[in-house]
């Protein structure tokens, strides 16, 4: 802007100088002033043009930008409906359907932080993605972020965004989760595994939305619901100090446990002829009939990988099944049923039941000592006095 005014002032110079030189006659040097004159002036509609051309360029980037953006989060959305028309909630044992009934309150309340625990292949994923779909942020992003998949290094950049030149190999802007969710949903999977560092500012975003990219002073305000979920004990992450207390509190204000496949037997058989008819359809095969007794055995097996490995299951033998029948064989279990419930010809348990006879029997060796017992079993004194409060133990052993 001063270069400018700068060489406005000269322009208006040699316009003068060439009236004076014309008024005296002295058209030689008027004619010398003019040339200078021009040739300024050409220099500052050049410099005017170059400018005027490399706002343009930006403007059109940015459109640009733009556009592709809108189509990615077209596509995105596109695809999140498909997945949501073509997901359906499976299961008749009471315990699922409370979960689908808190799934169900939670979506009502749009800016309600929603916490989903479960092992893994639970369908945690399912449940948060049900949530948004229901809810009034359903025409907006639902963005799923699996919090044990980003480096470290890269963990600040991918969730705030960062201006271009924020760091070394920062070639351009990029948005990073938190923008992305305004108005939809962020899913956080496995929060267990962020790193405490990230834990504070994401708390400090949960106070107020707003937060900065990296390179950047500027404050930006994101309106994202949050929906997380852990297969991990997080009480035992607070006791061990690798996770926030207070961000534990600001996440579950509805919490959703989905039980492990193995304690809702029930639900074995309407997810079996779910999927079934999924990958009859997905692999052009016609919808075989099951053998006798193969109900039974996947409603006596442990299904240490839940839902998720009853749906690799079929699909297994749906892929090498040659009749129209499935067969014992097509499953591929045969040395696996149950088998924590042979070992040491014990009666079929659960996880749980399993896990309670351990401890009591590890107390009965130490004459009840807790702490002698959590030393045995390799666990903190504190996590062993939770499970015996969650096993129901603690009146016995206190």
């Amino acid at each position: 802007a001063r270069e400018k005014k700068q060489m406005g002032i000269v322009e208006e110079s040699y316009q003068q100088l060439i009236n004076i030189s014309r008024q005296r006659k002295e058209f030689e040097e008027a004619l010398e002033y003019y040339d200078l004159y021009c040739e300024l002036r050409d220099k500052r509609l050049s410099s005017e043009m170059i400018e005027k051309l490399s706002e343009l360029k930006k403007k059109y980037e940015e459109v640009q930008e733009q556009l592709v953006d809108t189509r990615q989060k077209n596509s995105l959305i596109t695809e999140a409906i498909r997945k949501k028309m073509n997901m359906s909630f499976i299961g008749r044992s009471q315990a699922i359907r409370k979960v689908y009934d808190l799934a169900m309150m939670a979506a009502k309340h749009q800016d309600t932080n929603v916490l989903i625990t479960g092992e893994s292949g639970t369908g945690k994923e399912i449940i948060a993605n049900m949530i948004h779909f229901v809810s009034n942020r359903q025409d907006n992003l639902f963005i799923p972020v699996n919090c044990g998949s980003i480096p470290e290094a890269l963990m600040e950049s991918e969730f705030f965004g960062h201006k271009k030149g924020a760091f070394t190999g920062a070639t351009a802007d990029k948005a990073g989760y938190l923008q992305s969710a305004d108005l939809g949903t962020l899913f956080l999977d496995e929060i267990g595994d962020m790193t405490f560092a990230l834990q504070t500012k994401l708390l400090r975003v949960m106070e107020n939305r707003k937060y900065r990219q990296l390179g950047s002073n500027q404050k930006i305000k994101s309106d994202f619901r949050l929906i997380t979920a852990t297969n991990k004990d997080i009480n035992e992450l607070i006791s061990d100090n690798l996770f926030r207390v207070d961000l534990f509190y600001r996440i579950n204000t509805i919490e959703i446990h989905i039980p492990p496949l193995r304690e809702r037997r029930q639900d074995v058989e309407p997810l079996v002829h779910y999927f079934i008819t999924h990958f009859a359809r997905t692999l052009n095969k016609p919808v075989p009939r099951l053998a006798a007794g193969v109900i039974d055995i996947l409603e006596k097996y442990s299904f240490p990988g839940n839902v998720r490995e009853l749906r690799n299951i079929i699909e297994r033998a749906m892929i090498i099944s040659q009749g129209d029948t499935i067969c014992l064989d097509d499953l591929k279990l045969r040395n696996k049923i149950c088998l924590a419930c042979k070992v040491n010809n014990l009666p079929c348990m659960t996880l749980e039941e399993m896990e309670r006879k351990l401890i009591i029997e590890t107390l009965d060796k130490t004459d009840h000592n807790i702490g002698a017992t959590a030393k045995m079993l390799g666990i903190h004194y504190s996590t062993l006095s939770r499970k015996l409060k969650k096993l129901n133990l603690s009146k016995n052993y206190s």
